[in-house]
């Protein structure tokens, strides 16, 4: 579960743990316009894709033990450039990661491997 936190000015990622919910921290900064993130998991790791706050480009961070950022080209990081994007999407699979968006009435779709 990820969802962007006001009071904390960050996304906040939890996980569920059989009968309880446990916070993966720290929060991770994002962008408060930003209004989608996508979360997915995949071989005991968590991926996150959402707009960056500093440079309002498309950022993942994958978390192992902590967050770490995964780079982009400059053509998969504009997918979240605009104020206008929506319906972010993520997959991962075998260490793959599938990613879609919404940009206005474009669809974009990028495999991250």
């Amino acid at each position: 579960l990820a969802y962007y936190d006001v009071t904390a000015a960050g996304l906040r990622v939890w996980k569920y743990e059989g009968s309880t919910w446990a916070e993966i921290s720290p929060v991770v900064d994002a962008d408060p316009a930003a209004a989608s993130v996508a979360v997915a998991a995949d071989q005991g790791k968590v991926y996150l894709l959402y707009r960056d706050q500093t440079t309002g480009r498309g950022m993942v961070q994958v978390y192992t033990s902590t967050w770490s950022a995964i780079p982009l080209s400059d053509e998969q990081a504009g997918i979240t450039g605009q104020f206008n994007v929506s319906s972010l999407r993520l997959q991962a699979r075998d260490n793959v990661l599938y990613a879609a968006a919404i940009e206005g009435s474009t669809v974009n779709s990028y495999i991250y491997d």
